[in-house]
């Protein structure tokens, strides 16, 4: 799978594994573990570009109201 505006390439399987790993981990901990998926985009994929944070925020957006419901 490659990542046209970032230029990154990686296995399809790679990025939704790690997001839900992430999220099933830290969610029982009532954590929403975007700081663990912006370690992930800049350590591992090597992206370092200022949309790393703005995706940070997107999964707090999601993560957080999905988390208190549950």
């Amino acid at each position: 799978m490659l990542f046209q505006r970032s230029g990154i390439e990686v296995a399809f399987w790679i990025p939704p594994v790690v997001a839900f790993a992430i999220y099933f981990f830290t969610s029982m901990g009532g954590v929403p573990g975007a700081f663990l998926l912006l370690a992930f985009q800049m350590s591992a994929l090597g992206y370092t570009h200022p949309s790393v944070s703005a995706t940070t925020q997107l999964f707090n957006m999601v993560a957080v109201p999905s988390g208190v419901y549950r």
